[in-house]
């Protein structure tokens, strides 16, 4: 192991925590995969248990040493997203460098007949030559960016191991900025991971699975209730132990109303891709009566926000029962309908306002109108900056007040409420794959 490395560790995970975490892989990997194989398998059982998909970045050094563990996840309809070809920290590397990186591991994932969309960096440590580089080699997204959500107890928080890799990780703060996909000017769908993980709850504070468990659950719940994504990170080499809190976070998703989209980074990518591209259209019938009609997917719903009152079409044969969703939102399950309204429900956005902002809001399935007329819009936004790590929630907040008359596509497929996808690295599945790591970094 060269200087660079040993400092890279060091920085990375704390001076006390490196022969720690050194000793903890032993007794998690044997000489064989059979033990790597075994925790993968605990995780795969619950997951089958629940009906849930769940997306693996991994190495394709890790793959092209050990095919079949990975072939079987892909033969299971688990997606198995790509980590770079070695676990390196490519925000260090030049460019030529990362694109060594990311075209031999295209190259093994498509010599082992692995098809994969996605990339995650490895150590989380992205720049804008790798986001560039991806979407030039046909990658749909990145999950390289995170977010704390504001779970950990004061003193948790402030546990020097914890510290480490929060300034290392540097995420954003769950408390003021949503957990959303966000479409990247690169192109490519950017898909933010939950923190704390198992890493930091287990290996860091030594937590039991039923403390993880409790953790995850509040997670769970403060991305339901803001209608945002939890991606959780369970590595499998620790699926053994994290097995029950994973049953227990799913258990709960399963049990919530309105329902949580259970899905794949891939599919939310997609889903991100097409939503923006949905319309409504508004045709002004007199007396604030507007006739609304949309060209969409089936799973993208409208939903009628606030105090707006919806009148289904007289003769519509594709009319549907209106179903209340949350406080102050409805699903509206037709086709085309009138609601009465004295402005015209969608959001007005002054001329010369950020583009960056008008990009927010039409990802997030709200309808926008350029225009120099403010009283005719229930929210009206003039912003001409917009920085999505300390404004975006406000945006959101402004435009889902309960007392915003408006129409909008809804978040998630199916009127979902919020969404879950379960998520692990995979890069060493014997001891000798992580010695082979830390020669190779």
């Amino acid at each position: 192991m060269d200087a660079g490395v040993l400092a890279h560790l060091l920085r990375s995970k704390g001076l006390w925590h490196v022969p720690r975490r050194f000793a903890l892989l032993l007794a998690r990997l044997g000489p064989t995969p059979a033990r790597f194989t075994a925790a993968l398998d605990a995780i795969v059982e619950v997951l089958a248990r629940h009906g849930a998909p769940a997306s693996f970045p991994t190495t394709a050094v890790a793959l092209a040493r050990h095919p079949l563990p990975l072939q079987r996840l892909a033969a299971l309809g688990i997606e198995v997203a790509v980590h770079s070809y070695h676990h390196v920290d490519l925000s260090q590397r030049s460019p030529a460098s990362q694109r060594d990186q990311v075209i031999r591991a295209r190259q093994a994932f498509a010599q082992h007949h692995v098809p994969a969309v996605g990339f995650r960096a490895p150590y989380l440590r992205w720049n804008h030559d790798l986001l560039r580089l991806l979407f030039s080699q046909g990658f749909t997204y990145d999950s390289s960016t995170c977010a704390l959500w504001p779970v950990l107890s004061p003193e948790q928080l402030a546990a020097p191991v914890i510290q480490t890799i929060l300034d290392f990780y540097r995420p954003l703060d769950a408390g003021r900025a949503p957990v959303l996909p966000y479409l990247l000017p690169e192109g490519l769908v950017e898909i933010p991971v939950s923190l704390p993980d198992d890493e930091m709850l287990v290996d860091r504070l030594g937590l039991a699975a039923a403390d993880m468990a409790a953790i995850w659950r509040a997670m769970l719940t403060a991305s339901h209730q803001a209608g945002e994504l939890l991606v959780l990170q369970l590595h499998p080499e620790r699926g053994r132990g994290g097995a029950p809190a994973l049953d227990a976070v799913l258990t709960a998703a399963r049990a919530l109303q309105p329902a949580v989209w259970i899905t794949t980074l891939a599919e939310v990518a997609e889903w991100w891709k097409i939503r923006p591209q949905c319309q409504i259209h508004l045709q002004g019938q007199g007396d604030g009566r507007w006739e609304v009609s949309m060209n969409a997917p089936v799973a993208a719903r409208v939903l009628a926000q606030g105090p707006l009152i919806v009148e289904t079409v007289a003769g519509n044969i594709h009319a549907a029962p209106l179903t209340s969703r949350w406080p102050h939102v409805t699903d509206v399950t037709a086709e085309s309908f009138v609601v009465r309204s004295d402005l015209r429900p969608f959001i007005g956005l002054a001329p010369g306002s950020a583009q960056e902002l008008l990009g927010f809001l039409r990802q997030q399935g709200y309808v926008v109108e350029i225009s120099p007329e403010r009283a005719l819009y229930p929210v009206y936004f003039d912003w001409e900056t917009f920085d999505l790590a300390t404004q975006a929630r406000t945006a959101v907040q402004r435009v889902e007040a309960p007392d915003v008359p408006l129409l909008r596509f809804s978040r998630w497929p199916d009127a979902a409420r919020s969404a879950l996808v379960v998520s692990g690295d995979i890069d060493s599945l014997t001891f000798w794959d992580y010695l082979w790591r830390l020669s190779e970094s």
